[in-house]
Order: C-alpha cells, then structure tokens, then sequence
C-alpha cells in the first residue's frame, strides 16, 4: 500500500474500466489485484480482487 500511496500514477490504467481520465488503476500484489481511483490527489481503495476473477467483477466496484 505505501508505494500506492507515494506514487499512484507508475500503476496502469484499469483496462476493465476504461475512462477518457484515466482515474481508475490497478496494482498487483501476489495473487492479488488492487483496483484504485485517483482524485483530487486523493486515492479511493475500491477493492482487492483475486487475480483469477472474472473481469465482470471488476464492474460491481464502481
């Protein structure tokens, strides 16, 4: 979490949720995907998913 915090932007964009922004991110920890947005310089956790989901688990975060 704390290299989240020190700099969000180096993660990719979440390509399950795609905005013209780029608000939404994702980070990889192990087996597991952290979905993030940014805004206002603040960052929003909007979930820790397992890597083997399904992509449509990704829509019910926002």
């Amino acid at each position: 979490m704390s290299k989240i915090i020190e700099n969000p932007l180096i993660y990719s964009e979440c390509e399950n949720l795609p905005t013209k922004s780029k608000i939404y991110r994702e980070a990889t920890y192990k087996t597991w995907l952290i979905v993030f947005k940014i805004k206002n310089y603040i960052i929003i956790i909007l979930g820790v998913l397992s890597g083997k989901r399904k992509s449509s688990s990704f829509k019910k975060l926002i």
